[in-house]
């Protein structure tokens, strides 16, 4: 286990054994089976809520502020003016865009993973992975060409996940940005990249997989992705 042999492991302090079994279980909890795994649970979920019989309009009343030119004999001010502008949003829009992104960053960087097991064979997550920006890693797995609608989704979802999905503001006020809601045709591009994207990661892992490092998987079997193998 990582390179170390029997009478190396034998040799160990304790604080050695401890660190070397919570690299080990980090390898073994970041195994491209468990990134797939939790991708379909996020699925799953946001799918729960969308089919959801309560999932009405939720309507925001915000104030917009405008700069109106306003003329005085040749003196022109500008003079900031307030309206409110209303929105409607489907009321699962935000949780259901912050699972269905989660989902597509656990697919993309399970895909990742499965490709070159460094970013996760040191105990440490790879710092080209280290990132919320779902465009930024579909942009790495040349096997899955997204459509404009996919990346569109996949843009929208990157500012909903460290911000307006989670939270009503950003940590700075220079990072405010407006809510985009999710719609039937957003939903539509998302299920069918996640489609892809998970059935690419299932098919690298199916018969099983290896870290290099000894954790590995053997085998996997998904009814969800069987079904579409050509």
């Amino acid at each position: 286990m990582h390179g170390k042999s029997l009478d190396d492991i034998a040799n160990m302090t304790d604080a050695e054994l401890e660190r070397l079994n919570a690299q080990t279980l980090f390898v073994v909890n970041g195994l491209p089976s468990c990134w797939l795994n939790h991708a379909d649970e996020l699925r799953d979920a946001a799918e729960v809520l969308w089919n959801d019989k309560s999932n009405g309009l939720r309507v925001e009343d915000e104030p917009v502020v405008e700069i109106e030119e306003v003329r005085d004999g040749n003196l022109i001010s500008e003079v900031p003016k307030v309206r409110r502008e209303v929105s409607k949003f489907y009321a699962v829009s935000r949780p259901y865009l912050l699972l269905a992104g989660f989902a597509i960053e656990n697919l993309t960087k399970g895909i990742l993973v499965a490709e070159d097991p460094k970013l996760i064979s040191d105990g440490v997550l790879g710092s080209e992975i280290k990132t919320n920006n779902l465009i930024h890693l579909l942009d790495k797995i040349d096997s899955v060409e997204a459509s404009e609608s996919e990346r569109n989704f996949c843009s929208v979802a990157s500012s909903a996940l460290p911000y307006w999905g989670r939270y009503p503001i950003p940590l700075h006020h220079g990072g405010v940005m407006p809510e985009v809601g999710m719609d039937a045709t957003m939903r539509e591009a998302y299920l069918s990249l996640h489609d892809r994207l998970g059935l690419t990661l299932y098919s690298r892992v199916k018969n099983g997989w290896d870290s290099g490092i000894g954790a590995r998987t053997v085998s996997l079997y998904s009814r969800r992705y069987e079904d579409m193998m050509p």
